[in-house]
Parts: C-alpha cells; structure tokens; sequence
C-alpha cells in the first residue's frame, strides 16, 4: 500500500526511505536479517563494558555464580530470599552461558548477560511473526523495528535477569494465540497449540505466574468479546497443559534443589519499593516507549473507532487488562509494564503501515514533537551528567548524539509535513539506534562513577601485597561488590569492620563516609592503626545516592 503524495515533488527522500522499507518486507529472509541487524546494532554497545547495574542484575548473576562455586546441588548451594520470589529458569540459563562460553565463576558479567540478548534478539523476531498473523509484511517490519528501540526492551537486554526471557515467552505465547484464535475450526490447531504451551511453560519458569496472567487475561477478554469459549478447543487444552506439567515441574525441582544452604552474603542491601500512583505508566510512557511512542499515542482514537477489527481488539485485550491491573498495583518498577509493548508496537506499525496518522490540530502537534523532543533530552541529559561525575565531555558518544538529533527533528519535519508516515517511522528508527549507540557505547563504559563497585574491589587488591585478600564493607551493601570482591566479603556495622581489620592477616575494609566517625571510635578503642590506602566517589545506583568510600588496611600491610 503506498501513501498518497509519498512520490510527489519535494519528497524524493521520504520516496526512497519509504522504497528501502518495501523491498524488506517483500521477502522473509531480508525482513529476518533487517531486523537482526538493527537489533544487534540496539544491543550490542557496551553489552560487555557496562558494569552490573544494581540491584536485579548482580544479584541474578550473583546467586548463578555462587552455584558454580559451590560445584553442585543441595546443602551447598546458594539460598537466597530472592530465589524463593523468582523461579530459577533465567540461573539455568546463565549457568548454560557460563559452562558455554565463560571461565567458571571468574567469568565477566557479560557472560551472565548474553540469555537476556539472544531473548532480546528473540522478542523482535518473534513481535514481527506474531504480527503476521494480523497484517502484512511491512507492518509486520515495523511491529519489530518499533520494539527493538522501545528504551525498556534496549535496557533489559543488557541486563543479567529474567524479564527479556519473560517477554520473548510471552510474545511466542501471544503469537501462537493470535493464529489459533484466527482460525475458522474449533479443531486443535497442534502446531500452534505446541508453541502457545512453549511459550507459556517457559515464561512461568523465567518469572512465575506473570505469563500466565498476561495470556489469561488476553483469553478472557477475547472470549468475553466473543462471548463463546468453544475456540479454547483450538489450543488442544489437555495434551498442551499435560505439556505445560512436563516443562514446568522438573524445573521447579531443580530450582528447589538450587535453594540450598549457602554462602550468599545476607546484608546485601535490599531491594528497593519503588510506590506510585495510578496512571505512574501513561505518565512514563514516552520516556519508557521512546519516540516510537508518537504513532501509538496518535493511533489510539482511530483504534477505538475500529476496535472490531482483529489486529486492534487482540492489541487491546492484551494491554488494556494488564495495563490496569499494573497501573493498580502499589509497587511500580518500569519493567512491570514490558509485557504489554509488543501488542502497542503492533497497534502503532499498523497505524504507520496504513499511512492514516496525521498531524491534525494542537494535541497530535504536542505529541508529535517527541520524535524531535525525545532524542535532544536525552542527549543533554547524558552529557551533563556525565559532565557532572566525571568533569569531562564524553566525545566519543557527542557525534552519535549529534546525528540522533539531526535524524529525530528530520523525522518530526515528514511527519509534521504529513510527507511520509512509513518515512517519518524509519528516521526515529535511525534516530534511536544512533542515540543507543552514543548512550550505551560511548556514556555508559565511561561513566567510571557508576562503576563503585568494580573500582573498590580492585583499590582493595592492590592494598595489600596477597593475591586475593578478605574483604569488609560497611555503608556500601550494594551485590555488585559480592559480585567483584567475592560472596565471603562481610557486609558488617562500622565496629565489626575495625574488628575484622584487627583480627590480623590480609584484609581489606571499604567504609562509607557516614560511618566513618563509629568506625574510627571503635578503631581507637581496639588500638587498632588504620591506613587509608584510598578513596573512591561515585553514585550507587542501586538507591540513587552519592557515595564517598574510603578503603582500609590495616597497619603493616604491605601496599
């Protein structure tokens, strides 16, 4: 389908932007290697040099680690609390990456990170066959390329934790759904049925009863629409939730058997509550969604008006339920609201597909300025808080920004323009992937003040002359410390840590500049001689504060 005026004189560019775009679709094999491209492109940057952010990813990556030191099952494994909230399937998975492609429990956090990239990976591939089962290819194109520089789908796949397997579950969960409730017989459709109790056994191991509720209420909207539950029939229900028993019950008992007694650090700092309003999700959605959240936002009234038609009434009885129920919920962390993306992804390329988004009147110009908005924030953003803890401009991301910038207000100018929608989509596309690279290649590896943890540990080595000395903390409970130091560090009060110093041999303690004053009383009332081998200042991202730590030996280590 081709937009009226996409070849007039004055838009040549939108033209062969738009003719780019027709030439994928047309064939599989080029729309599979488009969108692996881009994703990789979204993905890769800094996947290796970031540092374990806290706190989800070092602790899923800690208590994997711990597993491989203890060599084993049972009583000597890790027990965590938080293994007994999250099912173990995403330890499995990073277990396989590091036995596959690690060093053991000397392994980088990379290695941890690389289930959560393959998922990423697998999410736009899988958003682009699940939307084939609604609209054509071209849609279906930009159904992945909009969920591939969706910012919370970018973040997770750099992340060492369980919800990019979530989503890449569900989404093959949702897709074989779509085809099954689109058939004309109640007949099991077997092939469908397999995948849709895949998808659903995988994301229960990943996360628990989030997949679950995701499709069920998807079900029972769609069910309720149609007021029958005869095409339930379809999923061949008793071989698929015989099936589901197989792939989820030995899962569970080996993650029973992964919950021993262990050697987890258990002053790890604890995970914050983040609480919020209602509406916490509408109100983040451009920053969450990006500028791809544009075409959604201006689609939405069009849906409404057309919400019998196939594709709108599966996106919405997939968000809508889900989306209230998370907006309800008191606790709000913006990975909550990922699972209903693919659908808003599906929703907006079919809106950009169509051509029928226009820039009408004041509220759609207001929206429509964040395809120029967007990229010009966080570019700012980065670079004045870069400024602020490094004291230097990150150079090697500004150019990336620079073209973000330039791409995003082109975008906003073809769409304003109503030159090209399609064309308009493809440069907030361009727009992000150059933003993601600058962000994550060139901001993220360098922003040393984030990496707290990493310099600590190895300030702590180099303090003393042993190869792998004993390490304390007090103030500073953050898992990527376990992570980098070891799970023997002590997370301690200020007086445990001067007693651990004086207990002699080679130690280390690190002492947060709030407990300074109690550390130096008990250390006098020990006589205990300090030496402050250094100081690291940073932010610790785990509760969002600055942190100024000093690291301690105790007297005659040799430095």
């Amino acid at each position: 389908m081709t937009e009226a005026g996409e070849t007039a004189t004055g838009v040549n560019g939108a033209a062969g932007v738009v003719g780019i775009l027709d030439s994928l679709a047309e064939s599989r094999v080029r729309s599979l290697v488009a969108i692996l491209i881009v994703a990789l492109v979204a993905f890769l940057p800094g996947f290796k040099t970031i540092a374990p952010l806290d706190r989800d990813e070092p602790r899923y990556a800690l208590e994997t680690k711990l597993f491989i030191e203890a060599d084993g099952f049972g009583a000597e494994g890790p027990r965590t609390f938080w293994s007994y909230l999250d099912p173990a399937g995403a330890n499995w998975l990073q277990f396989a990456s590091v036995a596959a492609f690690g060093d053991e429990a000397a392994s980088p956090i990379w290695i941890y990170r690389l289930p959560s990239l393959v998922a990423a990976i697998a999410v736009a591939l899988l958003t682009w066959w699940m939307a084939l089962a609604f609209v054509r290819p071209r849609a279906a194109l930009f159904a992945a390329l909009l969920i591939v520089t969706t910012p919370l789908l970018v973040a997770e796949a750099r992340l060492a934790k369980a919800d990019a397997v979530l989503l890449a579950a569900i989404v093959l969960a949702q897709g074989a759904l779509a085809r099954m409730w689109r058939r004309k017989t109640n007949e099991p459709d077997y092939l469908n049925a397999f995948l849709f109790w895949t998808g659903l056994g995988v994301g229960v191991l990943a996360k628990g009863l989030v997949a679950p509720l995701v499709v069920g209420l998807t079900i029972g909207v769609l069910s309720a629409w149609d007021k029958s539950y005869r095409w339930l029939a379809r999923l061949a229900p008793a071989a698929g939730l015989l099936w589901l028993v197989v792939l989820v019950v030995p899962g569970c008992v080996l993650g029973s058997l992964w919950l021993g007694e262990g050697g987890f650090p258990q002053s790890l700092a604890a995970q914050e509550t983040y609480k919020a309003p209602p509406g916490t999700y509408a109100v983040l959605f451009y920053p969450l969604f990006g500028p791809a959240g544009v075409f959604v936002a201006l689609a939405i009234p069009r849906v409404v008006e057309r919400i019998g038609r196939p594709v709108f009434l599966f996106a919405a009885a997939w968000v809508v339920p889900f989306w209230l129920l998370v907006e309800l919920w008191p606790a709000k962390l913006p990975y909550y609201i990922l699972p209903a993306y693919p659908a808003l992804a599906l929703v907006g390329a079919t809106a950009i597909d169509e051509g029928w988004l226009r820039v009408t009147g004041w509220i759609s110009t207001y929206f429509s300025l964040n395809l120029a908005v967007w990229p010009v924030l966080v570019s700012i953003g980065a670079t004045v808080l870069f400024v602020a803890g490094e004291n230097r401009l990150p150079w090697a991301a500004l150019p990336f920004f620079a073209f973000a910038i330039a791409a995003g207000g082109w975008s906003l100018a073809w769409f304003y323009g109503n030159r090209s929608v399609a064309g308009a989509a493809a440069l907030s596309v361009l727009s992000a992937l150059s933003l993601y690279v600058g962000l994550f290649g060139g901001v993220f590896p360098e922003a040393t003040a984030l990496n707290v943890s990493g310099r600590l540990a190895a300030e702590g080595r180099q303090a003393v002359a042993c190869r792998e000395p004993e390490f304390a903390s007090t103030g500073f409970f953050e898992p990527s410390l376990a992570f980098y130091a070891g799970n023997d560090i002590r997370f301690s009060s200020p007086g445990e840590a001067a007693d651990f110093l004086a207990e002699g041999g080679c130690r280390v303690a690190f002492v947060e500049r709030r407990r300074q004053s109690i550390f130096n009383q008990r250390a006098e009332d020990i006589g205990l001689g300090l030496i402050v081998k250094n100081e690291i200042s940073g932010f610790n991202i785990g509760n969002w504060k600055p942190v100024k730590i000093r690291v301690f030996a105790v007297e005659g280590s040799p430095p």
